[in-house]
């Protein structure tokens, strides 16, 4: 089943005995396999303080009406890394910039270059060679293999908005320093209105 990204923020997070333990702050994804790696999920402070995990898809046994299920325990929640163990780029580039980070390089783990936060590339400038081509507004996630499917592309012409899909194939490269993805071509997949099932938050003008 195709999720949107924007979806996932929020959903709600329970542990395998059912009870809840918190919810989905953000989704990390190599940009290279355009897998998930990681779910970033923020815990109930009251139960386990104000603390902010990694969960695997491997730790997800269902994705579907507002809840992700996990098919793990809550003592097996406190063996899941801190959210600052695996930094997306946009958070080393930010870590980097913080007074006494730069010397002390403490990131936890080695810092991936292809780790990216889909809440932080969803609004970036998509650009076909030097002319601009729309923004990312959306990433389609297949919940059954991970992968992202589609990109979604808004462009606007003539005051109305027109929304298509690309696969994430056509992405050449991505930079966090100028907020943009270079494309090799925006041939379109599907309008949006054509993929089902697909929460439809864009509707096409």
């Amino acid at each position: 089943m195709l999720r949107s990204v924007r979806e996932f923020e929020n959903v709600r997070v329970r542990l395998s005995d059912g009870q809840p333990c918190g919810r989905v702050k953000d989704v990390y994804i190599d940009d290279q396999t355009w897998t998930v790696r990681f779910l970033k999920v923020s815990l109930d402070p009251l139960r386990f303080g104000h603390k902010q995990i990694l969960v695997t898809p491997e730790q997800v046994t269902s994705f579907a009406d507002e809840i992700c299920q996990l098919n793990i325990g809550e003592a097996e929640l406190h063996f899941c890394p801190l959210d600052s163990s695996y930094l997306p780029v946009c958070r080393q580039y930010a870590s980097f910039s913080s007074p006494g980070v730069r010397a002390s390089h403490q990131f936890g783990r080695e810092a991936d270059p292809h780790l990216r936060s889909a809440r932080a590339i969803r609004s970036y400038s998509l650009h076909a060679g030097a002319e601009p081509a729309g923004i990312a507004a959306d990433l389609l996630i297949e919940v059954k293999d991970w992968r992202v499917q589609y990109i979604s592309v808004e462009q606007v012409e003539e005051k109305k908005r027109v929304c298509f899909l690309i696969h994430p194939e056509n992405i050449e490269r991505i930079s966090w320093s100028t907020q943009r993805m270079l494309v090799r071509s925006l041939e379109p997949v599907f309008s949006q209105s054509e993929v089902e099932p697909i929460p439809l938050e864009i509707a096409v003008a």
